[in-house]
């Protein structure tokens, strides 16, 4: 599932001329990460009895 990279690893891990793209990718999808509700959030605590 949802498993931590650590970014300048897997960019070193890229060729060079893709290296631009994945920064490009990684700072994209982090941004829509922000838009998703955090594991702390209300939404996510369930109400007992019903």
């Amino acid at each position: 599932m949802n498993q931590q990279i650590i970014p300048m690893e897997a960019e070193m891990q890229r060729p060079e001329n893709q290296r631009e793209n994945f920064k490009e990718r990684l700072h994209y999808y982090r941004n829509v990460a922000l838009q998703f509700p955090h594991g702390t959030d209300p939404v996510y605590f369930k109400e007992e009895g019903k």
